[in-house]
């Protein structure tokens, strides 16, 4: 039975184990100049990770084993109430409430409780939103279900309980928001539908009933941005659809181009300005000087503030994109586009170098990744986008940071040995070992920067993955191809990013349409495929599934699938050639609390 006491104790110890890791992170920012402190609190805190692992797992398997079949009302109501607490304080975590709610929702189904099927839908659709819309990844399961069936219920408005209202406004929000971010930030028809049908809830029950109720105007002006703040240069709709959101941007700037207070307007300034070139009151030239006008207005935020950080950049990105995206469909001067692309470019930098790491990082990379899609085609050069990614997008998440850092390292010895064994494996490829080891190096850092668009329940690792999970980690060397686009500078290095994870025999692994038999760069999709594998299997730090295996041990795996997995002749050097099997066991012990030292330092 899920009593009273079992409930407070599962959501102390989920708490105490989800905070957790933030709180190693501090202790260790805080001895960043101490090595010994440094190393010692390291090592703890992996002991202390791996062990949160094993409890989050057995945590889960007490409450599993805590319920009887059939459902009871006080087990129902107790697992409700833990799904309910975690939820209202931000702990979002898809397979406790994805689990849980299968087992109590269709009790409370039977029991016709609406109040409750209502909320147990939004934080169903909003866990579920929360972790695939973040991937760019869409089909693994649908994000807008839950919302759905939460606005079923409209007609029953009056009768409800005031939280169940104000759910079905937050629902409708949620809805409208996930349709208008599948199609890039585009306003579609359908999302119009919606509005439509929202609006004539709230002038024919929402106003009346809760009008005056703060939570409640809060979404409804959140509904209005969400329509009235979209993308409109280039979007599908007739010109009734435009009419109803250029009475949305009115209703909310007054008709206005400034306001004293111009913060969390961003998005709806921007679609003010494309919706009056739309209409011949404005020029091209004059919407992008309004934009940049705007811009300037904004000023830099407090770094001690963390709202007022993620709204000042949240406007700053979205407006500066609109800005980019306006490019495309105006004829404007090539030099003029790059002059500007750099200005906001460097501004975009700078606050997101001195925006503390821990700030809603989900949030924060996610605006990175879109900013840096939209941008990279005015960035002047390859040092310039390889600097975005690997010191500011990459530095927002220090697993896939030191992750991608270790990886290089152990492709460059590993390069460097096979290149000194047979340098005709490289043949075609590259004029000597210095065109090579840049080569590689880059590849390296770069082959998992898909895993940007992963939300951090599942780049944290502090239970066992879900099978949706998994299939989202399984989307990282495609959405890295994504987040590169189609870009001359990084097109050489698409293999790699794309194929690390697919055998050598080319029958396994993922993606399972990527046919790396036709590579001109298979010999390096094999050395990072081997290196890539090496740090994760003997990560003694960061991996709290599973402790590091030696690399001895490594090694007799390497051989078992040997021709299958991996390159036979990869295999066959790192296991007969003893100074580099030295060299690499190194870089997995020693050489790892090294390079986490040097990253702390630069980046935390």
């Amino acid at each position: 039975m899920v009593d009273k006491d079992f409930q407070k104790y599962f959501i102390d110890e989920f708490i105490t184990i989800f905070d957790d890791d933030l709180k190693w992170n501090e202790r260790l920012q805080k001895h960043i100049n101490n090595d010994k402190e440094f190393e010692d609190i390291l090592l703890k805190r992996s002991n202390s990770l791996r062990n949160n692992f094993k409890k989050n797992e057995e945590l889960f398997k007490k409450l599993l084993f805590k319920i009887d079949e059939p459902l009871k009302r006080n087990d129902a109501i107790a697992l409700y109430n833990i799904v309910k607490h975690l939820f209202t304080e931000c702990y979002d975590d898809f397979k406790l409430y994805y689990s849980v709610i299968d087992i109590i929702y269709p009790y409370f189904e039977k029991k016709n409780d609406i109040n409750r099927m209502i909320h147990l839908n939004h934080i169903l659709g909003f866990e579920i939103n929360d972790f695939i819309t973040s991937t760019y990844h869409k089909g693994i399961l649908d994000n807008v279900y839950n919302y759905k069936e939460v606005i079923k219920y409209k007609n029953h408005y009056k009768y409800l309980q005031f939280r169940s209202r104000r759910t079905i406004v937050a629902s409708y929000y949620n809805l409208i928001l996930i349709i208008i971010d599948d199609n890039d930030g585009r306003i579609t028809k359908e999302a119009i539908n919606y509005y439509l049908e929202y609006k004539e809830l709230y002038d024919n029950y929402v106003s009346k009933i809760d009008g005056n109720k703060k939570s409640i105007l809060e979404y409804n002006d959140r509904i209005k941005y969400a329509v009235g703040g979209t993308f409109l240069l280039d979007a599908k709709i007739d010109k009734s659809d435009l009419k109803v959101i250029e009475e949305l941007i009115n209703d909310i700037i007054n008709g206005e181009y400034k306001t004293k207070n111009t913060i969390g307007f961003g998005q709806v300034y921007s679609a003010k300005f494309q919706l009056d070139y739309l209409n011949g009151v404005i020029t091209g030239d004059e919407l992008i000087e309004l934009g940049l006008g705007f811009l300037d207005d904004i000023k830099d935020p407090n770094y001690n503030d963390i709202d007022e950080c993620g709204i000042v950049l949240e406007d700053i990105i979205n407006v500066s994109n609109s800005i980019f995206y306006a490019f495309d469909v105006i004829n404007y001067p090539d030099t003029k586009k790059k002059e500007i692309a750099k200005k906001l470019n460097l501004r975009i930098k700078n606050i997101l170098t001195s925006i503390p790491y821990g700030t809603f990082n989900s949030f924060i990379n996610l605006l990175c990744c879109d900013w840096y899609i939209a941008a990279h085609k005015y960035m002047d050069s390859f040092n310039e986008k390889y600097d975005v990614l690997s010191n500011i997008i990459f530095s927002r998440q220090p697993i896939t940071l030191i992750h991608s850092l270790m990886v290089k390292e152990f492709s460059l010895i590993i390069a460097k040995a096979l290149y000194e064994y047979d340098k005709s494996l490289f043949d075609g490829l590259f004029n000597d070992l210095d065109e090579l080891l840049e080569f590689v190096g880059y590849a390296a850092v770069l082959h998992d920067v898909g895993k940007m668009t992963i939300c951090n329940t599942i780049n944290t690792q502090y239970r066992q993955l879900t099978d949706e999970e998994f299939a989202l980690i399984k989307a990282h060397p495609s959405n890295g191809k994504l987040i590169l686009g189609d870009d001359p500078d990084f097109n050489k290095y698409e293999d790699i990013i794309i194929g690390h994870h697919k055998f050598y025999n080319n029958k396994g692994g993922y993606p399972s349409d990527f046919d790396r038999t036709k590579s001109k760069y298979n010999i390096i999709i094999d050395i990072v495929t081997i290196a890539d594998c090496s740090d994760a299997a003997t990560d003694i730090l960061g991996r709290n599934y599973a402790k590091g295996k030696t690399f001895d041990t490594l090694v007799e795996e390497f051989k078992k699938d040997s021709g299958i997995r991996y390159n036979p002749v990869i295999v066959d050097l790192i296991s007969k050639n003893n100074k580099l099997k030295e060299e690499l066991t190194h870089l997995s012990t020693d050489g790892r609390i090294s390079l986490y030292k040097e990253i702390f330092k630069k980046y935390y």
